[in-house]
């Protein structure tokens, strides 16, 4: 983590995005030393959250930080991760051994893979540059483009594997929460706020619905008005071997922490309604960044992206995208969302000419097969 870091790259880029300079800090700390920091000190952190071949990067914490309310989330956005290859010898075939990132070995597996060569862990792009210079037992390094130099040879200018993105979160001390003239230079990235984020933890969800879930949904959906209102389920991950959490992104007020059901006891789901802000709908941004840099993964009406571990399920037409790690756990969620999503149209819900169009094409397979009524195409 520092300037030539893929973390700080992300950090510059999105900080240019909004005409901010921003000098970014070498900072040596590892990852358990800054999730306790963050929890005692007043700081932001930019953190890697999920990747698209890595799934969620646990390392960083950041998910679990989250969702036990240790900490205030500030800003999602998405990113292109590329790797450039640089190398000692002159040809593919040379490298026996190559070093990088721990991620990398994931982000690449197709390339290192063709090569058939040893990966090993340097612990950073960084580090893993450093030890490339110094060390001639390393045949290659995989790294941040723009670090390869002479008179090392650049055999690629990007080996990462086709749609490899990560989503960056810069949290906060739920101090943060309050800040107001604290954000100074940086209130361009942060304010103002459009949205919120909800943490939930719930049992897990199958394609056959139980009380928790029905409960969950439609006191999610209750105070929606128009599609454009609709929450947006960003992460869906298993927090426990039964249990789900997700990180929830909706444009008006907050779930409240104890959801009653009808019959008027507290069912088993677990809310932290102020778990963070935003200056952007993630939703929006992240449909918007895959259409330009990997068009074809929206090409579909219903999509799934696997990658090395995780998933990414999505539905173009209603701009909903959900990130997670393990196929069990979130597509029962993502059928769950849409479904619910013909019903409130079915039932009246105010949106768009080409979403009605939509709900209006797939309307009589819904009506005879509700959540199962659509097949997801891997991409």
């Amino acid at each position: 983590m520092g300037p030539k870091s893929q973390t700080g790259t992300a950090l510059r880029e999105e900080a240019k995005r909004h005409r901010v300079t921003i000098k970014v800090p070498k900072n040596s700390d590892g990852w358990n030393t800054l999730a306790e920091r963050v929890q005692k000190e007043n700081i932001l952190l930019v953190l890697p959250v999920w990747n698209s071949h890595e799934g969620e990067i646990t390392n960083s914490r950041v998910i679990e930080l989250l969702m036990e309310g240790k900490a205030i989330l500030h800003k999602l956005w998405p990113k292109q991760i590329e790797f450039e290859c640089v190398a000692r010898v002159k040809q593919e075939k040379q490298i026996r051994t190559v070093i990088s990132v721990p991620v990398a070995e994931a982000q690449c597996s197709t390339f290192i893979k063709r090569l058939n060569a040893k990966f090993v862990d340097g612990g950073s792009t960084v580090k893993s540059h450093e030890q490339f210079v110094d060390d001639a037992k390393f045949d290659a390094v995989l790294c941040v483009p723009g670090t390869g130099k002479k008179p090392f040879v650049i055999l690629h200018r990007n080996v990462a594997n086709d749609v490899n993105f990560t989503t960056f979160a810069v949290i906060g001390n739920v101090a943060t929460r309050e800040w107001v003239k604290e954000w100074g230079a940086l209130s361009p990235l942060f304010r103002p706020t459009v949205c919120s984020f909800v943490a939930v933890e719930l049992s897990l969800f199958s394609v056959t619905s139980d009380e928790d879930q029905t409960v969950f949904f439609n006191e999610l959906t209750s105070a929606v008005k128009t599609s454009a209102d609709l929450p947006r389920i960003v992460f869906a991950a298993r927090r426990a071997p039964d249990r789900c959490g997700l990180i929830v992104e909706s444009t008006f007020g907050q779930l409240p922490e104890n959801i009653l059901s009808e019959d008027g006891y507290t069912s088993e789901i677990r809310i932290l309604p102020r778990v963070g802000s935003g200056p952007e709908r993630y939703g929006r941004r992240v449909h918007e960044f895959l259409g330009q840099k990997f068009p074809r993964a929206l090409k579909h009406a219903f999509v799934r992206h696997i990658g090395t571990k995780p998933c990414f399920f999505a539905c173009p037409a209603l701009g909903m995208l959900t990130h997670g790690y393990d196929l069990a756990v979130v597509e029962p969620v993502v059928r769950r969302y849409i479904a619910k999503w013909f019903q409130l149209v079915d039932d009246g819900l105010t949106c768009t000419n080409q979403e009605r169009k939509f709900f209006e094409k797939y309307r009589m397979a819904y009506y005879t097969s509700a959540e199962t009524f659509f097949e997801f195409k891997t991409v």
